[in-house]
């Protein structure tokens, strides 16, 4: 542990399409909530992704056109 209480050599990945604005909605606990945001808000880097998902993308595509667009092994 360091000073501040953090670890040294530790990492997290954590995905959420939920915008640490929203996490209220599903979280209700206030205290719980900021305690969280605050571990993982300060020593992170964010990455925010916009657009559609290649899920959503092909989910409306049709079989054939899926096919048509994957590499030949």
């Amino acid at each position: 542990m360091t000073p501040g209480g953090g670890s040294i050599g530790k990492s997290l990945l954590l995905t959420t399409q939920l915008p640490f604005a929203h996490w209220e909605d599903v979280i209700p606990d206030p205290v719980l909530l900021e305690a969280l945001v605050d571990r993982i808000e300060s020593p992170a880097l964010i990455v925010t992704i916009t657009g559609d998902s290649y899920r959503k993308k092909n989910a409306r595509r049709t079989p054939g056109e899926i096919a048509s667009h994957e590499p030949e092994s």
